[in-house]
């Protein structure tokens, strides 16, 4: 596991290039970005996503949260963008939209939270997005084919379709082998 925000939760964009590429050079499977920006499509985002494809790796993103459009690095075309859903798998009133690929629950998670609380609930593309990942990570264990593209693929052909538009909710919700 690599570690690419501050403890306060920012980081640099070389600093996530950098972790990126650390993960697609030792072989990982999936990466999981709970992190964005609202900033456009950025080149070296793209030359990331494409190198992991390349490599057998999927990148899966959090769409963000400003009910706005897709933000960096999930609105590259070579990662996977994540949108958030409520409880009645419904899109998130946050969740940004445009390029989605799938989506997950993403509102009123429980989660860990820094001390003393330990335990709290949370909402956000970020909660959303290791719904994502945990199911690309089972899926490629089910077969030494299911890396990068077929990864991708499996994931958004095994989605459980919602009555919403694509560009709220990609495919559908993501979908466990």
């Amino acid at each position: 596991m690599g570690k690419v925000l501050s403890n306060a939760g920012s980081g640099a964009t070389g600093g996530i290039l950098n972790g990126m590429n650390w993960a697609i050079a030792n072989r990982c499977q999936v990466i999981s970005m709970s992190l964005g920006s609202q900033a456009p499509v950025q080149a070296a985002y793209t030359a990331a996503g494409t190198a992991a494809l390349n490599s057998g790796c999927l990148i899966i993103a959090a769409a963000g949260n400003a009910g706005a459009a897709t933000g960096a690095p999930a609105n590259s075309p070579t990662i996977m963008s994540v949108a958030s859903l409520d409880r009645n798998l419904a899109p998130s009133s946050f969740s940004n939209s445009g390029k989605i690929e799938i989506a997950a629950p993403g509102r009123d998670i429980d989660s860990s939270v820094p001390r003393p609380s330990r335990y709290g609930t949370k909402s956000g593309t970020s909660m959303a997005t290791p719904h994502v990942a945990g199911c690309a990570a089972l899926w490629a264990e089910t077969g030494a084919s299911l890396r990068g593209r077929s990864l991708w693929t499996t994931l958004q052909t095994t989605a459980r379709p919602l009555p919403f538009p694509p560009s709220r909710v990609g495919r559908g919700l993501v979908q466990a082998p």
